[in-house]
């Protein structure tokens, strides 16, 4: 069993300023490899997390803990945006996309990391290699103090990269895109998983652990085991929530996708025919307005 952290629960958990506050319990907690082990995905369920207080109910702080623990919401969204941009450049390397070009501009965009034929750089997003670390990063005062020279200088040097980034993507062969999107896929995870390390000290024998640093880098580390297992993640066409194929031609994640799917296609293509009946139905005259004058006289009478 590989094993990656022991990942606690929330006892108390609230909303409040943009933030998420709460205090951990020791006796509930669980393990996100085993999970992933037996065929679950919480890695996934990080991708699809739309509800962040819901999602820290059911899985636990995303970032380092300690047993008062506090998170913003808007730092947990740019960490779920960093990770499905990387999340989507491995769907496109394995052809499972088809927008390779605008996946792999994202992923540069998000990471900070441009790796081209004869040109790799790797430190263009500050705040991607701070979440890297374990660390919190403010930008730009905290780290550059008053010398604005160096935050104009990392600046320019991370507009001047991209722009070459973008021009090869636009450019390049596919078949040299998705090499330079392989490339760039590779780098990250290797920064992300940089301080992974195994351990014997909590398990018997000599059964591996994992020792990581929280949940967010146990994210990465499924992702890994996708990517060099080359297993497959999907889309849902309805609901755009990740999710891993049980079929050989996947195209929704449960049945409920692929009914209300089927209901919005038969209505798209049978609706302009339904809406002409019922309209003409209403416009037919009612048997009160087919009445003669006469009849309607001898009526009053």
């Amino acid at each position: 069993m590989r094993r990656a952290l022991v990942q606690p629960k929330f006892a108390q958990l609230e909303l409040a300023g943009g933030r998420i506050w709460g205090a951990l319990s020791r006796q509930s907690s669980y393990d996100p490899q085993e999970l992933y082990e037996r065929g679950m995905a919480p890695h996934l369920a990080f991708a699809n997390a739309n509800d962040v207080l819901q999602w820290h109910k059911e899985y636990g702080p995303l970032f380092g803990f300690t047993s008062a623990y506090t998170c913003s919401v808007q730092a947990f969204a740019e960490a779920r945006q960093r990770f499905t941009a990387v999340l989507n450049l491995w769907q496109a390397c394995r052809g499972d996309r088809k927008d390779l070009r605008q996946c792999f501009l994202t992923a540069m965009s998000e990471t900070g990391c441009v790796c081209l034929p004869g040109q790799d750089v790797i430190d263009l997003n500050q705040g991607w290699l701070a979440e890297a670390k374990g660390e919190e990063f403010f930008w730009p005062s905290d780290s550059l103090g008053s010398d604005s020279t160096s935050l104009d200088r990392v600046t320019m040097d991370a507009e001047r990269s991209y722009i070459c980034g973008k021009n090869f993507a636009h450019k390049a062969s596919r078949e040299k895109l998705r090499e330079a999107a392989e490339e760039l896929l590779k780098v990250v995870l290797s920064l992300r998983l940089q301080d992974v390390h195994p351990d014997f000290r909590d398990e018997r024998g000599f059964r591996a652990t994992w020792t990581m640093r929280d949940f967010l880098q146990a994210c990465y580390l499924m992702l890994f085991y996708d990517v060099v297992g080359r297993k497959a993640i999907r889309s849902c066409k309805e609901c755009n929530q990740f999710f891993y194929p049980t079929t050989k031609r996947p195209r929704f994640c449960s049945a409920d996708c692929a009914r209300k799917n089927r209901q919005r296609r038969y209505w798209n293509r049978q609706g302009k025919i339904l809406r002409r009946k019922r309209l003409a139905i209403r416009q037919l005259p009612s048997r009160r307005d087919e009445e003669s004058p006469s009849e309607e006289k001898d009526h009053d009478l």
